[in-house]
């Protein structure tokens, strides 16, 4: 089950275990009233402690959207095996 976690500079985030990563989803508020997400997954491989950063990806009109959205294409990237260091959305 996801957590909210305590706001950090005005933003908040939710954070989530699953299948040995955790996920956090970070929503601010931008200028022309959208939300956006920053996705920040940890995990270990081995011995190993890797840590990705995505976005930020302004994509909703709501705060609540903006960390569904976040945690949800987190959960794709996973488990279709990590395909792409460099962004949660991919184009198939």
């Amino acid at each position: 089950m996801a957590q909210p976690a305590a706001p950090k500079n005005g933003r908040t985030s939710v954070t989530l275990e699953y299948n040995g990563h955790t996920i956090e989803a970070l929503a601010s508020s931008s200028t022309n009233r959208y939300w956006g997400v920053e996705v920040t997954l940890t995990w270990t491989d081995g011995m190993i402690e890797n840590k990705m950063k995505f976005g930020p990806y302004e994509i909703s009109c709501s705060q609540n959207d903006a960390e569904s959205w976040g945690v949800l294409a987190a959960l794709r990237w996973i488990d279709a095996g990590k395909p792409n260091t460099e962004a949660l959305i991919t184009l198939h």
